[in-house]
């Protein structure tokens, strides 16, 4: 008896499933009316289909990260343990190059690098942040969820070890988007490399590219001159300490020549003639200090990579319009909000027909 209520039961509620769909397709002009009326509305708004226009550029340029080679800095830089030539490794090998300038190390000194733009000057995160399109699409407002306050914020110069929890979030994402954006290819059988970059913003992919190889430069320029430029300092601390003993000598020794002019004095004679020799030592000393401090200051200069331009940005770029379906599916939310409707009139209707 309760199977045979149970079948009853399930009977029941099937037909009257299959009655309610059967009144649905009875409308189905005004659900196909709402659908349409909500997709007119994204279309007229721009939203249905949008377009983006997109601008590619391209740097071509040769670089050496090798040096001049041997020359006769070769000796000093070897005297000192410095690579003065020859074939480099580690880091600073050729074959890490691209990953080198798709890094995080060297995106984040293009970041906090000032450049000029619109007629003033910031730093370039700032400036893709307001020009680029992840203030209206990766952070704007959505159906479901509001704009991103990262749109709002702005960056100041500083070490990349002062940056706080939040500052690196908002890079991170910028990072996300530069690097799917960016690309560096090498031609073969060559020694020259094309980096392109397609973004939404004329002027600041011009500035983009630009500022990422002059980042790259300056990393390798860095790292390859660390050991040079710290024997710099030490270097001319010594030359700075030799030419204040050597000041003193002179001052000595033009005092006693002052002093005794026409005395005959053993000891006046004697002491005269240290610091005459004194002055002499430390003269050589000196000057041989100073040669090697302008030595090491050469072979800084000889030790920086050479980036070669072969074919610079030139305005205007080439523009490319780009169509997506946007995600703001009003028809669908006015199709929706219709079927309710019907079912609470079709209930209200049934109700008071009881």
């Amino acid at each position: 008896m309760d199977n045979k209520s149970d079948q009853i039961s399930t009977k029941e509620f099937l037909l009257s499933v299959f009655s309610f769909f059967q009144y649905l397709g009875k409308s189905w002009q005004i659900l196909l009316i709402a659908l349409l009326i909500g997709n007119y509305y994204d279309l007229i708004k721009n939203n249905y289909f949008k377009k983006t226009t997109e601008y590619g550029a391209k740097i071509q340029f040769n670089i050496d990260l090798e040096g001049s080679g041997q020359t006769q800095m070769g000796g000093l830089a070897a005297t000192f343990g410095l690579p003065g030539g020859g074939k480099n490794s580690g880091l600073l090998d050729i074959t890490n190059f691209e990953t080198v300038l798709l890094s995080k190390a060297v995106f984040n000194e293009a970041y906090f690098t000032e450049i000029e733009l619109y007629g003033r000057k910031d730093l370039f995160v700032n400036f893709f942040i307001d020009s680029s399109d992840i203030k209206t699409n990766e952070w704007g407002a959505s159906l479901f969820k509001d704009a991103s306050a990262y749109g709002e914020y702005k960056f100041t110069k500083k070490e990349f070890k002062e940056l706080t929890p939040y500052e690196n979030q908002i890079l991170g994402e910028i990072f996300i988007k530069l690097e799917t954006q960016t690309k560096l290819i090498k031609e073969d059988g060559t020694s020259i490399y094309n980096l392109t970059a397609i973004l939404t913003n004329e002027l600041l992919t011009k500035a983009w590219l630009e500022t990422l190889l002059s980042a790259t430069e300056k990393f390798y320029t860095s790292i390859k001159t660390a050991k040079t430029r710290k024997l710099i300092s030490i270097q001319t601390q010594r030359v700075d300490s030799l030419g204040n003993e050597l000041r003193r000598t002179d001052r000595g020794l033009a005092k006693t020549t002052f002093e005794q002019p026409d005395v005959v004095n053993p000891y006046a004679m004697v002491t005269q003639s240290k610091l005459n020799r004194d002055n002499i030592y430390l003269t050589n000393v000196y000057v041989s200090n100073l040669s090697s401090l302008e030595n090491l200051k050469n072979l800084l200069i000889e030790q920086e990579p050479m980036f070669n331009v072969l074919t610079p940005i030139s305005l205007p770029l080439v523009a490319s319009g780009k169509v997506g379906i946007s995600l703001r599916l009003t028809g669908l939310i006015l199709l929706v909000a219709t079927i309710i409707i019907i079912s609470i009139r079709k209930s209200y209707l049934d109700i008071m027909k009881d």
